[in-house]
């Protein structure tokens, strides 16, 4: 997926969500890798149904009191705090980025400006 495409929004909306956390990744807007606060290693990128853009990065050393633990994707990034999913963030940033008034961008997505804004 690539962010200077013309047709960004067309590719964003028909691209599943895990190849744009890729690219988000890829891009550095998302960390590649996270180690774990408690052992400090490497914890691995899986589903998980609890977390909005449905992936949470896990701690599976099964030494450490943090075993099994999630932590989102988004910690340490710009999209922390938003409570909109990744795809719908990036058209609303695309929006934004083309100057359209906040109340267009949120009446086109359907979000209360409590949404919209970060936490």
């Amino acid at each position: 997926m690539n962010f200077n495409d013309t047709n960004f929004e067309d590719i964003l909306i028909k691209t599943k969500t895990k190849k744009v956390i890729k690219s988000c990744m890829d891009q550095h807007l998302l960390r590649s890798e996270k180690n774990c606060e408690t052992c400090d290693k490497s914890m691995y990128l899986q589903i998980s149904r609890q977390y909005i853009d449905k992936y949470a990065w896990r701690c599976l050393n099964t030494t450490c009191i943090a075993y099994r633990k999630r932590t989102s994707i988004r910690k340490d990034s710009f999209f922390e705090g938003f409570k909109i999913k990744l795809k719908k963030l990036l058209r609303i940033i695309l929006y934004w980025s083309d100057n359209l008034q906040q109340k267009v961008i949120l009446r086109k997505f359907n979000i209360s400006y409590t949404v919209y804004r970060k936490k």
